[in-house]
């Protein structure tokens, strides 16, 4: 979160993927007065109900000992806490969703950094919605790769990929493993050249392909 990597001071919201039991979203509300708007999405029904039963309630307890205000409400898949203090009214909003069905709800244009705890071969519509729908600038931290097309995998991020590697990848011990590495990177939208170039390409493509197909009927 510092000035090198995520800018957590320059920051209004902050949303964690795969938010389990709550911890990072708990301390980044704490440590960043400035971030209006924190946000933990867990599909884990039983790391979701962790949080709201265990590390929720040790929070506003916290917060309740320092004077803060506290207001809470949940449904069946969501719990929001808004906490009024010296540094305004903020809210720390936990969800027990697919965060592709809650992406009104985020408003996701508004999101400045992403923390996606989570890793797949292939990245789930929902996130792949998300991650796409975000501002220009955002900033993304990820234990694992992401390729052009926005999927996991060891392919280089070509130009006209929505991310871009801003920075060498960290290693840190975790409780997985005593090394594993974390990426850092940045939402971006292709230039007008690099999308003609890249349509360009794909016609290419079709033509050969086209050219192809008509030389096998035409030798059978």
């Amino acid at each position: 979160m510092d000035r090198y990597h995520l800018r957590g001071s320059q920051a209004k919201m902050f949303v964690d993927i795969g938010s389990g039991r709550g911890r990072v979203c708990l301390q980044v509300f704490e440590l960043y007065p400035n971030i209006s708007r924190v946000v933990g999405v867990e599909i884990s029904a039983n790391r979701f109900s962790e949080c709201c039963i265990k590390a929720i309630p040790r929070f506003v307890a916290y917060c309740e000992r320092r004077g803060d205000k506290i207001s809470m409400s949940k449904s069946e898949i969501s719990m929001v806490i808004t906490v009024e203090n010296v540094n305004g009214t903020r809210k720390l909003e936990f969800y027990n969703a697919d965060i592709g069905s809650v992406l009104d709800e985020m408003r996701v244009s508004e999101v400045d950094i992403v923390n996606m705890n989570v890793a797949f071969n292939d990245v789930p519509t929902g996130i792949k919605k998300f991650l796409l729908r975000l501002r220009d600038g955002a900033r993304i931290s990820t234990y694992a790769y992401i390729c052009g097309d926005c999927c996991f995998g060891n392919t280089d991020v070509s130009s006209s990929s929505p991310f871009r590697q801003i920075a060498k990848f960290d290693s840190y011990k975790t409780s997985w493993s005593l090394s594993h590495p974390f990426y850092l990177w940045q939402r971006v939208r292709p230039t007008e050249d690099e999308t003609k170039a890249k349509m360009d390409e794909d016609t290419k493509e079709v033509k050969v392909t086209d050219k192809l197909q008509s030389n096998q009927k035409e030798t059978f």
